[in-house]
Parts: C-alpha cells; sequence; structure tokens
C-alpha cells in the first residue's frame, strides 16, 4: 500500500480513502458503468482490508514467532 499511496500505517490510508471518497459519486447495478477513480479506489479499499486481516493475524500469532529447521 505504501507504494500506492506513500503512507505507512492502515489508519492513515483509511482517512484518505474516506477523504477521497467524499467527492466521488459510487454507482453499482445493471447498467452502470463504474468510473476508473471508482475502480482505483474499490482496488485500494481491497487492498486495505487485506493489510488489516494480515496485521490481525501477525498480533494473534505474536512476535517472538521463528521458525528453525528440526534435526
Amino acid at each position: 500500500m505504501k507504494f500506492l499511496t506513500g503512507l505507512t500505517t492502515s489508519t492513515a490510508v483509511l482517512s484518505q480513502l474516506e477523504e477521497e471518497a467524499r467527492g466521488m459519486e459510487f454507482v453499482s447495478g445493471k447498467g452502470s458503468r463504474k468510473s476508473q477513480t471508482q475502480r482505483d479506489w474499490e482496488a485500494k479499499n481491497a487492498l486495505l482490508k487485506r493489510w488489516e486481516n494480515y496485521e490481525k493475524m501477525l498480533s494473534t500469532m505474536g512476535g517472538g514467532r521463528i521458525w528453525t529447521a528440526q534435526k
């Protein structure tokens, strides 16, 4: 996400996406075509959700997990 937005925290990305959404008109349904801006926003939002899920899984696993090969 950093390469798309330059931001390094999920909360900063979320606030930027909310700001972008304020000026957009979202369309959906049959017969409506999404603008490129809406497609880009939806892609960023999907990446943000994946990032938040990843952070949640990492916090569940804990910090000091190191895998070592057993002999």
